[in-house]
């Protein structure tokens, strides 16, 4: 059967594309990525923002500018996509794999100490789905160890942890602006931090290391990981109904829940939406992934599994030769359930209705 509900939706408003093509027609044209880069850092108050190609090169550009050598290692959660990992990996530094917790896929902080060595030299936390990893205590053992924390809050845009949002509680935070995300320009990212000589170098960085373009000298190595200004008129423009698209999101959220709370063959994976956490996505654990991914197709419904854990990458754990139960069993078990910020409330009732069957089967 053709899909008619896909996994995950969320389509720019028609303000948002007036705008773009206003700004293409005109002549004399405004610096959107500044105004796009300051509104976020209001929204989420942070001093800096820094606006890059994508989620991905937001990392990079992290641990870049940290002056690290080969061999140097980054702690990173088993449970993440696995672009936080090749961040680390490409730079030539050693990908150290943390299990995720029992109940939850964020890092279990209790096993961080035990993986710092004297070549440690960055913490990197994903929150997954706006799950906020425990913030107070990686941020107490990085200041003993002096070693930096970045936060992966790739999918976790503007969710919060003791009522300050993920990926400002840390030296860096990443976020991405893809379209599979919150705030989706089709593609690009953001780097925040409170540092001003940090966001300077990040700033730098970002222009192939090049001051300006008339310049007589290099300054020092860097990458071309502009944004573009088309994506920063959408971008300034979706900011300002992004309180629209957090609601929306709640409410799937909680439509789920509220309907799948008492079934046996499958449960939402919790989001702590009271403590100021924000589910970009609906994410379920399920007695067969297979034979439930199957029947949902039937019913022409867009059902994903959870992406693989990181162990499952040769070239990453040669280097962390180890069991991850706790990981193993989200990716065994786990699957999106269609939503995101366009999605229509009548597909979550069909959704809900064709799970109600297969739970009676």
């Amino acid at each position: 059967m053709t899909t008619t509900i896909n996994w995950f939706s969320n389509e720019a408003n028609k303000k948002t594309n007036f705008e773009l093509i206003k700004h293409i027609q005109t002549k004399k044209k405004k610096n959107y990525i500044d105004k796009f880069e300051k509104a976020f850092s209001k929204k989420i108050n942070t001093k800096y923002s820094l606006l890059v190609s994508s989620g991905s090169n937001a990392i990079i550009l992290a641990l870049y500018s940290l002056n690290l050598k080969r061999g140097d290692e980054i702690i990173v959660s088993n449970r993440t996509w696995v672009a936080t990992a090749h961040a680390a990996h490409v730079l030539g530094l050693k990908v150290v794999l943390i299990d995720c917790k029992l109940k939850d896929t964020i890092m279990d902080e209790t096993k961080i100490l035990s993986k710092i060595t004297r070549k440690t030299r960055a913490i990197l936390v994903t929150h997954m789905n706006g799950r906020a990893n425990n913030m107070e205590n990686i941020v107490k053992i990085a200041k003993k160890k002096n070693i930096v924390v970045i936060e992966d809050a790739c999918q976790a845009m503007f969710s919060k942890y003791n009522n300050r949002y993920l990926g400002t509680i840390s030296d860096i935070g990443c976020f991405s602006l893809g379209s599979s995300k919150l705030l989706n320009t089709l593609q690009g990212g953001l780097l925040v931090t409170n540092n001003l000589k940090r966001y300077k170098k990040l700033k730098l960085i970002r222009n192939h290391g090049v001051i300006n373009n008339f310049t007589d000298q290099w300054n020092q190595p860097g990458f071309n990981f502009k944004y573009n200004h088309y994506q920063a008129v959408m971008g300034f423009n979706e900011l300002k109904k992004i309180n629209l698209k957090i609601n929306k999101c709640k409410k799937i959220y909680k439509l789920y829940e509220q309907n799948i709370l008492l079934m046996k063959k499958i449960k939402i994976i919790k989001s702590y939406i009271e403590n100021g956490e924000m589910p970009l996505y609906v994410q379920a654990i399920v007695d067969n992934k297979k034979k439930f991914i199957n029947f949902m197709i039937k019913k022409g419904i867009q059902v994903r599994p959870l992406t693989p854990s990181l162990n499952f990458a040769k070239y990453l754990t040669r280097l962390n030769k180890k069991i991850f139960t706790n990981s193993d069993y989200f990716h065994n078990k786990g699957v999106y359930l269609p939503s995101g910020p366009t999605q229509k409330v009548s597909n979550i009732k069909k959704i809900l209705a064709s799970i109600k069957q297969y739970e009676a089967k």
